[in-house]
């Protein structure tokens, strides 16, 4: 959908939200998930839904829009903001939306080798777990895991603890019993991780320490790449 950068507060002030996912054929698995994070945030933020903005409305929108694309799988990232002039305060709570496509590119990485991100912690609120375009920590993790030539990097909250990585949950195993932090450790409420709990109840949530990487499993999860095995760096 066009948009103005008048009011795309998205682009002025990182006032939108997002979902990325893996479209094969013009279907995205597990899309109703996605959709029902874009209802969670959409209330969290106070933005008003278009009520034609069915989950059949983007299905379809998604659907016919990847026609133009010559590969059968798409990497999409469905951006929510609001569209509205104002400052910090918006003149109105409109929601507005942005779609872009590119080619998926398969990640053939075995094992992720990842470390700590040591300058900046995640605060723990009711904001942690939406995936919103105020990225910025996120971005200085990126360039501090280039330096260091990692593949992931995993974020701390704001307790110190294991929050999230980059792009993905985390998962931990030790004696096939897996754990996960949860939401109220401040990590993003990701589809993948939603889907891994409803289909295997037995997953723990628990706060994760940082010495819990040295003695368990690591596992990577998100909804493009799926699940993959880390190496912890310490």
């Amino acid at each position: 959908m066009p948009f103005s950068l008048d009011t795309n507060r998205s682009f002025l002030y990182g006032d939108g939200f997002f979902e990325t996912f893996k479209l094969v054929d013009g279907k995205c698995e597990r899309f109703n998930l996605h959709y029902l994070r874009l209802l969670k945030s959409l209330q969290i933020l106070q933005m008003d839904w278009n009520p034609l903005w069915t989950q059949h409305f983007f299905e379809e929108l998604l659907f016919n829009e990847s026609k133009a694309y010559t590969e059968s799988i798409l990497k999409v990232r469905l951006i929510i903001y609001r569209d509205s002039t104002g400052t910090y305060l918006p003149i109105s709570n409109t929601a507005n939306y942005y779609v872009k496509f590119e080619p998926y590119v398969a990640d053939t990485r075995l094992v992720l080798k990842a470390g700590i991100y040591p300058l900046v912690q995640k605060s723990c609120n009711f904001l942690s777990e939406l995936k919103s375009t105020s990225c910025l920590t996120f971005v200085m993790a990126a360039q501090y895991m280039k330096a260091k030539g990692w593949d992931e990097i995993i974020i701390l909250n704001q307790y110190g603890r294991i929050c999230e990585a980059l792009t993905s949950n985390i998962f931990l195993e030790l004696n096939a019993i897996y754990i996960t932090p949860p939401l109220s450790e401040g990590c993003i409420d990701g589809v993948n991780r939603k889907s891994f709990l409803l289909d295997n109840p037995s997953i723990v949530q628990k706060p994760i320490e940082v010495d819990d990487l040295k003695t368990h499993r690591l596992y990577f999860s998100n909804a493009v790449r799926g699940m993959i095995e880390g190496e912890f760096v310490y």
